[in-house]
């Protein structure tokens, strides 16, 4: 643990969204909006690491004047949205799509497929409308997920925990080759069961863009709260977690800040661009 933030090789911010930089209302505070422009004046690139789709993470760009660089999918997608550009597009493998979408229809589990910028769905239920209202999003409804012109990005389950581990368990156990998932506590008992395309990992995908826009990790300062946080928080130069992270996040990190409703991002970026 790092008793003193030393920021002088920092030329990348990496923020989680859910429970990181956006509070328990998942909206960017006044204060956090302010310290990331503050931190842009400085020259530094500031950029959300997130498990959301795109339409759920534009708004927050603007909020913040942001420059569009986002790694979106907990790492299946990296894009530049001010500049159209596309560094990473990667798709779930079609036999884990298949084998998902099967056990999901036979134990009625709600499933949603996450495009690069929209969620599909073949029913509204309350869990997905929850979880549209929280990301501030607007759901596709088809008729059969199955049809789907092109393969997702990512898939989603959402429901109590010890459903979506039974899930899990029999996924894993068809040992279909690509398998890539990460499982997230969201409320309660519930929890969100995300699987991503092979080799796809949040912390991953930031170095690599990193690497891309001509950095290397050792300049990467990255901000997270949860499980699907881990990599980036070791693989950064700076890992700092939130004062509400989980505990095995908190055992890795270089620094614990204030809970995301405590605006613990922003106290960590005031003191970076004050020098």
């Amino acid at each position: 643990m790092m008793d003193v933030l030393d920021f002088s090789k920092i030329k990348l911010v990496a923020m989680d969204m859910d429970g990181t930089a956006l509070n328990s209302n998942h909206v960017l505070s006044p204060r956090t909006i302010a310290a990331v422009k503050a931190v842009y004046s400085k020259g530094i690139k500031v950029i959300f690491a997130t498990g959301r789709m795109l339409n759920a993470v534009t708004r927050h760009l603007q909020e913040a004047d942001m420059d569009g660089l986002v790694v979106a999918h907990n790492g299946a997608l990296s894009v530049d949205l001010k500049n159209n550009l596309v560094y990473k597009d990667d798709r779930v493998l079609e036999e884990i799509v298949n084998a998902v979408y099967a056990y999901a229809k036979d134990k009625e589990i709600i499933l949603h497929y996450n495009l690069g910028d929209q969620v599909m769905v073949e029913k509204e239920r309350p869990l997905s409308t929850k979880y549209a209202n929280e990301l501030g999003i607007s759901l596709v409804h088809v008729n059969d997920l199955s049809n789907s012109l092109q393969l997702p990005t990512s898939i989603l389950m959402l429901g109590k925990k010890d459903d979506l581990g039974n899930a899990l368990v029999h996924i894993r156990e068809l040992k279909l080759e690509g398998m890539n998932n990460v499982f997230i506590p969201w409320f309660d008992d519930y929890w969100m069961l995300q699987f991503l395309p092979y080799g796809a990992a949040k912390g991953k995908a930031v170095i690599e863009l990193a690497n891309q826009l001509g950095m290397d990790s050792s300049q990467v300062m990255s901000f997270g709260d949860s499980y699907n946080d881990m990599e980036m928080i070791k693989e950064s130069g700076i890992g700092i977690v939130m004062g509400n992270a989980c505990e095995s996040l908190k055992e890795v990190a270089d620094y614990i800040t204030l809970s995301n409703d405590e605006d613990g991002v922003a106290v960590i970026l005031e003191k970076m661009a004050a020098g």
